[in-house]
């Protein structure tokens, strides 16, 4: 009878033993899976807290590089025989890869100065080694801003043969410490507004980033003419990212960067009158 006994609490002994070993292996799931959902949580709320104090100096940031752009484009160069003469006029010029940098975006217009004339040109390109370039395709970039003086200027000018005015600046000398106005600027795109019929409503000739050229009475977007005589607007429009994301953004592909900055950065956009 002793021996049954004992048998029969070794049984009930292991049952429960096996009980509690399921019990503690659920629970240890459990608590994984616990583990887990606070983590990704806490990740979500650092990222969000992250956003919430860069946003704020990003935006910042941005307006005061529209307001820059805004404030050299009210002094850009006109010429009423641009379009009563069709003379040679002063041209703007917008290139998303054959600008002064190899394969970053540039915006390139005359604008009045006491002296004369000055070819200004705001390039993307790397940001110099020195805080924290490097040569790799995905390194971070930023904003420059490079300006020829009166004297080149109306050599530029005046001479017919410069069809792209990114020829009179070179890479190395525009994307230098001296000219960055920004390091956190990722994306330049510029834009031709129309006037609807209604003389309220906005057509957009072009929503993506094509190379536009304006000069002499003409106007090419992309490989195809334009009629000038209904622009109203050209509008510029910067995304700006904090310098450790650059190379995450970079490496994205081009469909999934504008999610990316919509998310850890900031995208802002001005209209600004365009005069001939």
């Amino acid at each position: 009878m002793a021996t049954v006994h004992l048998l029969g609490s070794m049984r009930n002994w292991k049952r429960i033993l096996g009980f509690t070993l399921l019990e503690f292996l659920v629970a240890g799931g459990l608590t994984v899976a616990i583990a887990t959902a606070a983590i990704v949580g806490v990740n979500a709320v650092l990222d969000h807290k992250r956003n919430e104090t860069v946003k704020p100096k990003l935006i910042l940031e941005a307006s005061g590089v529209l307001e820059a752009i805004g404030r050299d484009f009210d002094s850009k160069c006109t010429s009423l025989g641009n379009l009563l003469c069709r003379e040679q006029s002063y041209p703007l010029q917008y290139f998303l890869t054959q600008g002064p940098v190899t394969n970053y975006p540039s915006l390139m217009f005359f604008i009045n100065s006491a002296e004369g004339p000055q070819l200004l040109c705001y390039t993307l390109g790397r940001l110099p080694s020195v805080i924290g370039g490097d040569a790799t395709a995905t390194s971070p970039c930023g904003l420059f801003k490079s300006i020829k003086d009166a004297t080149s200027s109306a050599t530029i000018w005046q001479n017919e043969s410069i069809i792209d005015l990114h020829t009179a600046f070179t890479g190395s000398d525009v994307a230098n410490l001296a000219h960055l106005i920004s390091e956190s600027v990722v994306l330049l795109e510029v834009h031709l507004v129309k006037l609807q019929s209604d003389g309220i409503s906005l057509n957009y000739l072009n929503t993506d980033a094509q190379l536009i050229k304006i000069n002499g009475g003409k106007g090419v977007l992309g490989v195809t003419d334009i009629e000038l005589k209904d622009l109203a607007f050209v509008e510029i429009t910067i995304g700006v990212l904090a310098q450790s994301q650059h190379k995450e953004y970079f490496s994205l592909a081009n469909n999934l960067r504008k999610a990316f900055l919509e998310k850890n950065g900031v995208r802002l956009s001005r209209l600004l009158p365009l005069r001939m």
